[in-house]
This record gives structure tokens, sequence and C-alpha cells, in this order.
């Protein structure tokens, strides 16, 4: 994700301030915000639950945790999202001198928007056993529209039970886009934010699942440095080619692409192989 001067970006103040002020007298943190779920039985009832991408690409939790980081906690996801994928994709947006795109630059309203849904937007994944009906984390490629009904549902339990002192202004503002369907613009960057997280994520894996490898190549063999290496092939795959796409509209999607093509070509070249539904996953 580029680096930009603060000084050239417009509404700066937005995508940098820790805090929303709803009026004179109502001031929310941010991140005080992901704090109160995260904090509740519900959000820590979530930590508890598969790390992402384990449906898929499990290994001993513990060493997948720490090689992939915060995006794959089930609740530190969506503060990652936020810190490290939202904020810079829209100060990307918002730079002054990025005029080699046809999309316009964010509002501050929309600013707020985006940076409060990547904060919550996960919330419907929580199966915690007092919610009536809940669904998980659906893998991307296989989730339904019943399966987004069933989070909507989770999300609406989750809200009145938690953020009750939390102004309603701002759940609607985040409900809307992750519902999906008012704002196709906004509707566009959050899904455009999300592929970045999840390229981003395909990248690391790859990175890690190749200096294994370059350091001793039996580890080829293991079940960690398989399975870091379909997930790099498969998601990187699954999102690369759109967000270059998008990078039209969208600077940060084409950036994030660009700028990691080398790796994405040594990935795919050292670990083609692993792209086949018939090969063998070590047991450890």
């Amino acid at each position: 994700m580029a680096r930009e001067r603060k000084s050239d970006v417009i509404h700066e103040e937005h995508i940098s301030s820790p805090t929303l002020r709803i009026n004179p007298a109502v001031t929310v943190n941010y991140h005080g915000l992901h704090e109160v779920y995260s904090a509740s039985v519900y959000g820590q009832y979530h930590a508890t639950q598969p790390l992402r991408y384990s449906q898929s690409y499990d290994y001993d939790p513990t060493s997948m945790l720490d090689d992939l980081g915060e995006d794959i906690h089930p609740v530190g996801h969506m503060l990652h999202t936020e810190r490290k994928i939202a904020v810079p994709f829209i100060r990307v947006q918002n730079n002054t001198g990025a005029r080699d795109y046809s999309g316009r630059h964010l509002t501050p309203e929309e600013i707020v928007t985006l940076r409060l849904t990547a904060l919550l937007h996960d919330i419907g994944e929580c199966a915690h056993p007092d919610i009536p009906e809940t669904v998980g984390d659906v893998f991307y490629e296989t989730k339904t529209t019943e399966d987004e009904t069933k989070e909507a549902g989770v999300r609406g339990f989750v809200y009145d039970q938690v953020f009750r002192g939390v102004p309603l202004e701002i759940i609607e503002r985040a409900e809307q886009v992750i519902a999906g369907g008012h704002n196709d613009f906004l509707d566009e960057a959050f899904n455009t934010i999300e592929r970045v997280g999840y390229f981003a994520t395909a990248i690391r894996a790859g990175e890690i699942a190749l200096r294994q490898v370059n350091k001793d190549p039996s580890l080829i063999e293991t079940r960690q440095v398989v399975q870091l290496g379909r997930l790099s092939l498969r998601v990187s795959d699954n999102h690369g080619t759109i967000l270059l796409e998008r990078g039209e509209v969208f600077p940060a999607a084409r950036l994030v692409v660009e700028r990691h093509a080398r790796l994405f070509d040594s990935v795919h070249s050292k670990f083609s192989q692993l792209a086949y539904e018939s090969v063998v996953i070590p047991v450890s």
C-alpha cells in the first residue's frame, strides 16, 4: 500500500482520527467500539472459534496464528482490517497526486462509514450458543445467500445485546454496507478492501512458505508449508485479477497486486503442483 504524505491527502483528519464526533456532546472512539464487542460474552466466545482460513488450510493453530497474524484471528481480523487495510486504502484513494484512475475521493461521511464497517463486519460469524441461529465463518467460495441472511440475523441479535449504549447512527452506517444494496460505490469499496486483505494474507502465506523451502527444501513436504502454499495460490488467484480490474476506480487495489508481482510469480512457480485437488496434505 502506498505511503502518502498526509498533506497530500484530502480529509486526512477523518482518515487518521481515533475518534468520531456524532454531535458536540457525543464522541466515539473507533477502536473502543471494537473493544465493546471483543470484551462482551459474544466477542469472547467468537474469539475461541476456529481461525480464519482453517476450514481449508489448517495446520497447528498456534503456528498458523504466529505465521499469518491478527488477520486470521476471528475477532482481531476486524480491527486489523480497519487499521491495516481500510485506512491505508482510503488514504491512497484520497491522495491528491493519484489521479491516474477514474474513481473519486471519498467524502468524510464515506470515510467514517468504511472505517466503522471494517470494525464490525464479521460480527455475524459469532456462533455463541445463546444466539438463535448461527452460521460461523463460511469459506468465501461457498457462502450462500442463506448464509448471509443468517449472518444478518446474528448481527441484529448482537447489536441489541452489546451496543445498547452506542448511537444508533453508528450501527446503521456500518450495517448498510455490511448488508449491501444501499450504496453501490461504498459496497464495492468495502468489498475491494476485503479483497485487498485476502490478497495480502495470501502473499504473506506464500512468502513464509518460500522462506521455509529456501532454507530447507525438504520442508516442502510438511503440512505447514503445503497448507501455506495452497492458501497462497488459491486465494491470490481468487482476488488478484479482480483487484487489478478495480484499480481503475480504487488505485490501492492495483498497487497491492503490482507491488507483490514478483513474489506472486515466485510462489506460483515454486508451488504450482499444490494447486491440484489431488494433492496429499501431510498429517503434521
